[in-house]
């Protein structure tokens, strides 16, 4: 079963390989969080100092972009669900897919 800290982290870092959050909003997110995991559970401290070291990485150069959001699925993909949609990135890499936004409205009459 995923921790409420494992679906925080998940759906963060789905959010950004999406396209939904810009890397920028997930280091918003990611700074004061890693404050917080004092009291959070082993696999959800570790998905997120390992997103912490990936984004330094990318940031000084160290890291492509590609290769950040390939290791960045692979640290989310055991917080994932039976019901995650995946498809292939440029890569060839398996990527999540989640929906942006909560306000998805289907016509009917359309």
């Amino acid at each position: 079963m995923v921790s409420e800290l494992q679906a925080e982290i998940r759906d963060n870092i789905s959010g950004y390989l999406s396209g939904c959050r810009s890397l920028a909003d997930v280091e918003n997110w990611l700074w004061p969080f890693l404050g917080d995991l004092a009291d959070g559970d082993d696999d959800a401290r570790c998905a997120a100092g390992t997103i912490g070291s990936l984004i330094s990485e990318y940031s000084y150069g160290d890291r492509t972009e590609d290769s950040m959001r390939s290791e960045l699925a692979a640290v989310i993909r055991p917080f994932e669900t039976q019901q995650a949609i995946f498809a292939a990135n440029d890569s060839g890499n398996p990527m999540p897919i989640p929906i942006c936004g909560t306000n998805v409205h289907f016509n009917a009459a359309a």
